[in-house]
């Protein structure tokens, strides 16, 4: 079996100048989208190691987010100006607007089967477009008005799973477009900024701006493990579970992603 180096493959330098906020790849791996804060969406040829497009549109501020759809035709990304766009219907990207003024969308996720899209909203506000229609389907309003970071569907598509700045995470029913229940990070104020689901959609895992990350038993809503990051005031922007499962890979402002092993610490805390 092949082992991995732990080196670093390529370099990608930054075709803009404010820096990168997020980034995705297609569902074969050959292509990496990556949202820009000068506005724009930039393309990679992975192989080649190249930049193959750069996307920009209408009213375009900082793009926040970006997702594929599961079969890697649709590209949505969302962007400061209050717009999710989807990029691959046409010649020009779609505006998928939300309601009120500048309501910047710091989060984008496609149902398991592409038919839907999630978008997190500084308003506090999640909502659910039909991808075919463009048309909003519901608006998830949080419990405390405060803006929503990321989304995240259930692997089977029943669940979405919203990261809040209130301090909490919320599962709600896809179908039914109802609260399930509300995870919240023990005696911290700080913002959950980040959300993912395990492959098997038992475990939820929550970063949150006072550098931990959280390990929660969906089924229940219980906390499992609490993992401490390394240095001071390292807010976790991101978390991600390793295709098996069997790893989640926090990343942190501080510069550091730390790897950990599921098994050996999802034990009740």
């Amino acid at each position: 079996m092949e082992r991995p180096t732990r080196s670093r493959a390529a370099s990608l330098p930054d075709p803009g100048s404010e820096g990168v906020s997020s980034a995705a790849f297609s569902p074969d791996g050959r292509v990496l989208a990556t949202g820009d804060l000068d506005g724009s969406v930039y393309i990679w040829n992975v192989p080649a190691r190249h930049l193959t497009a750069a996307q920009t549109g209408p009213g375009f501020e900082a793009v926040e987010s970006v997702a594929y759809s599961p079969h890697g035709k649709t590209l949505a990304s969302g962007d400061y100006d209050g717009s999710a766009y989807l990029w691959g219907r046409g010649s020009s990207p779609i505006a998928l607007t939300a309601p009120g003024a500048n309501n910047s969308m710091y989060g984008v996720a496609f149902s398991p089967n592409g038919q839907i899209l999630a978008t997190a909203d500084v308003d506090g506000s999640a909502y659910l477009w039909n991808v075919a229609t463009q048309n909003r389907i519901t608006t998830l309003s949080g419990p405390s008005s405060s803006a929503m970071y990321g989304v995240a569907f259930s692997p089977n598509g029943q669940i979405l799973a919203t990261a809040d700045s209130d301090g909490s995470a919320y599962l709600w029913s896809v179908a039914n477009h109802s609260l399930i229940s509300t995870l919240t990070v023990p005696g911290s104020s700080n913002g959950v900024s980040s959300v993912a689901f395990s492959r098997n959609g038992k475990l939820l895992a929550t970063g949150d701006q006072n550098g931990n990350a959280y390990l929660w038993d969906v089924a229940t809503g219980h906390r499992l493990a609490t993992l401490p990051t390394p240095g001071p005031n390292s807010s976790v922007s991101s978390v991600a579970f390793s295709p098996d499962g069997k790893i989640l890979a926090t990343a942190n402002q501080d510069g550091t992603t730390s790897l950990w092993s599921v098994t050996a610490v999802a034990s009740p805390s």
